[in-house]
């Protein structure tokens, strides 16, 4: 485990880079092999391009950021992206219909989105303005990241910044719950709460970074965000995403080849 001076996600993702390095932190489970491999040292790198291009489209600290997207590698990149920017990540599961996308990006104020070609269609039938700056994080590569501004496309560089440096008080991210008594709630987390759920779950089970984890839960959900991100994060562990919803026909092949650890909350019994 990492040790951390300050709870937060901004000084996570560096010690995690500056400890682990050239291993791997994500990968992507697609058509029967591994695709999409980020070590920790490019985890941080792409992060860090990430809040480079928000505070080149103007975005402020304590702005928020839609996170609209399937699970992949390039998710937490976003997720703590967002985060050195000194903007609020604003997680929407992508089973919301239109209808809530709109609703939660209007009460969240929202001042960027990031997506993927799979949640574009949602995002325009949700009403959210053209005004504001799409990115897309599966069109995103070493130098830099589509951006769709005002119904153009153009692909902004990765800038040196200097990360913004978060106090674990300060609301790092709002959660919309799913919206069973009616309209989404917002509940606002600080980077304490995040960071410290997942350092205590130490106290329970014991993670490595030898270990590797499946994710299938949604990462907008807290419980995989945490369980299922933070944690491995944390910890210097392995996180493979699945490239399809995890069927057996998926889930299967994926088990063979991975081999994990962890799969949501099961540890398994694969020989490490």
């Amino acid at each position: 485990m990492v040790r951390l001076e300050q709870r937060t996600l901004t000084e996570l993702v560096q010690a995690s880079a500056k400890q682990f390095g050239k291993k791997q932190a994500f990968s992507l489970f697609s058509e029967g092999t591994l695709t999409n491999l980020t070590s920790y040292a490019d985890f941080e790198k792409r992060s860090l391009g990430i809040a480079s291009v928000l505070q080149q489209l103007g975005l402020q600290k304590g702005d928020r950021v839609m996170l609209l997207a399937e699970n992949r590698p390039e998710w937490p990149i976003a997720y703590f992206g967002i985060s050195l920017a000194g903007t609020i990540i604003v997680p929407i599961l992508t089973d919301f219909i239109a209808e809530h996308v709109g609703t939660v990006a209007q009460h969240a104020e929202i001042a960027a989105v990031c997506a993927t070609e799979k949640t574009i269609a949602k995002i325009k039938a949700a009403g959210i303005s053209e005004g504001i700056p799409v990115l897309r994080i599966d069109e995103m590569d070493h130098q830099g990241i589509m951006v769709a501004v005002k119904g153009q496309e153009i692909k902004l560089e990765f800038k040196p910044i200097t990360p913004y440096k978060a106090q674990e008080d300060e609301v790092a991210t709002i959660i919309y719950t799913s919206g069973t008594t009616g309209s989404s709630k917002g509940v606002m987390l600080c980077h304490r709460n995040l960071v410290f759920e997942a350092q205590a779950c130490r106290s329970i089970i014991k993670i490595y970074p030898r270990d590797r984890f499946l994710s299938v839960l949604p990462l907008a959900h807290t419980y995989e965000c945490t369980i299922g991100m933070i944690i491995a994060v944390l910890n210097g562990a392995s996180t493979t995403y699945l490239g399809k919803p995890p069927t057996p026909a998926i889930l299967l092949p994926a088990l063979e080849l991975v081999r994990p650890n962890y799969v949501g909350d099961v540890s398994t019994s694969a020989s490490t």
